[in-house]
């Protein structure tokens, strides 16, 4: 702190507050390896410290969203991580990790159409999902009552060249809601023969099918 104290140039001050922001980093990493509430707290700390230092830092705001967005006891912690990635967006709206982390947390909101608006757009503009974003997409589709939007969505997305094997399993878990259970078996076979399935979606496919085909033989 001494060389901010003695010369408070703007630089200086990034350069503690990039610092601090490493430090927060690790020291989060630290804690959800280890399940260390007093390590989260002072990455916390770090992370609050480094956005005073530096408050135009998008790397910072996105930090400290991350641990907002995470911090289940702190009262309105979920409003000010909305508050960080809205901000964010507000100039930059190309910022994807933003707008995938302003999804999630809409997701576990229970916010579920402007979860469905957050993912969507993601996917609108070519930005890969996760399997476990996807699945959440699913998941708001199938709760807000708007499977039959999310089914057109995902539809219209399958015909652009070479979708991802997700996309198709997300198609399945879709069409497996609406009681379409040819279309169902029809994506999760795309997904099983792909060469570009992953192990773990493969598995999960293979395992939709026979639970899928015992429903049909009841």
């Amino acid at each position: 702190m001494t060389l901010v104290e003695t010369e408070p140039t703007v630089a200086n001050m990034r350069r503690l507050a990039a610092l601090r922001a490493s430090r927060s980093r690790d020291l989060l990493r630290y804690a959800e390896e280890h399940q260390d509430s007093a390590a989260f707290d002072l990455a916390l700390h770090y992370a609050q410290s480094a956005g005073e230092l530096d408050p135009s830092s998008t790397g910072i705001k996105l930090l400290q969203a991350t641990l907002y967005s995470r911090a289940q006891d702190l009262p309105f912690a979920a409003q000010l991580a909305e508050g960080l990635l809205l901000d964010i967006l507000s100039t930059e709206p190309e910022q994807d990790q933003a707008r995938q982390l302003l999804a999630e947390l809409y997701f576990t909101q229970a916010e579920f159409g402007s979860a469905i608006d957050q993912f969507e757009y993601l996917l609108q503009h070519e930005v890969p999902l996760e399997g476990r974003q996807l699945a959440m997409l699913v998941d708001a589709y199938a709760a807000s009552g708007e499977v039959t939007r999310g089914r057109l969505f995902l539809r219209k997305h399958l015909k652009h060249q070479n979708p991802p094997p997700s996309l198709h399993l997300a198609a399945a878990l879709l069409a497996h809601h609406a009681k379409d259970q040819a279309t169902a078996m029809g994506q999760l076979e795309r997904v099983i023969r792909s060469p570009r399935t992953e192990k773990q979606y493969r598995l999960y496919a293979q395992q939709l099918k026979t639970i899928w085909s015992g429903e049909e033989n009841q």
